[in-house]
């Protein structure tokens, strides 16, 4: 079964990447189905997933930071933020009732949706700033931290909204942010035996592959593809997340 097992993540970790990577969030969602789907508790699922979803940041930020799509003063804020917020958000993972969590997220992802729509501009040309970047983007750090799931397409509607940046750009950053975000969380489910150390390796694996794959696809097509694409995948994770 472990065999059986490790195959089956190993795809579904480089589906979740190159979702993750060109829209910037939703991955998630397909990599805890895959940890599910073979059997694996919450808990040990959310360690197993942060600690293998470290492969798909590799390929991710070079191809990102080489098509100047980051900021070094927007990174730096954004990973204290996802640092702290991150922490926090693990260390609470275990009071939160998953049944009701996937229910909010959900009811959100569809305000996040129509959101898009009526803005059609949003994430495609730059736009006016607001401080509401930061409290925002604290707020979905600490969720990031405990769960994670579309943890992504909410920074970069945050990023995009308040903070004026293209889809792309939006991305890249939040990606940069991202590494720290799962460091302090992978050291903290660690800490907690939490993690499935031989199933993190196809996840670790497949996230490279996919994370390579979905951020040229991002780059290569341009904001107005990714704004199309995330549509697809937030009425994906609505779904997902209401009939698990």
């Amino acid at each position: 079964m472990d065999v059986i097992q490790f195959f089956i993540l190993f795809i579904f970790a480089i589906l979740s990447s190159i979702v993750g990577s060109a829209a910037g969030g939703g991955g998630a969602a397909v990599t805890y189905f895959g940890l599910f789907l073979t059997g694996f508790p919450t808990h040990i699922a959310i360690g197993t997933h942060k600690l293998g979803d470290l492969g798909h940041y590799i390929f991710t930020l070079r191809n990102y930071y080489k098509n100047k799509k980051t900021s070094r003063s927007i990174v730096l804020p954004l990973a204290l933020l996802g640092f702290i917020g991150a922490g926090i958000g693990s260390l609470i993972v275990i009071s939160i009732s998953e049944n009701i969590l996937n229910k909010i997220v959900a009811v959100i992802l569809a305000i996040t949706l129509i959101v898009i729509f009526i803005r059609k501009n949003i994430g495609v040309k730059k736009s006016s700033k607001s401080f509401l970047w930061a409290p925002s983007y604290f707020f979905i750090s600490i969720y990031e931290g405990f769960f994670g799931a579309a943890s992504g397409i909410f920074s970069v509607l945050s990023l995009t909204s308040f903070k004026g940046l293209t889809f792309t750009e939006a991305i890249g950053n939040h990606k940069f942010a991202g590494v720290f975000m799962s460091f302090i969380s992978v050291i903290i489910f660690i800490k907690a035996g939490l993690v499935n150390y031989f199933m993190a390796i196809p996840l670790f694996l497949g996230s490279l592959i996919g994370g390579h794959i979905g951020s040229k696809i991002a780059l290569k097509k341009g904001d107005t593809w990714v704004r199309s694409f995330l549509i697809v995948v937030i009425l994906l994770t609505i779904l997902l997340l209401l009939f698990r």
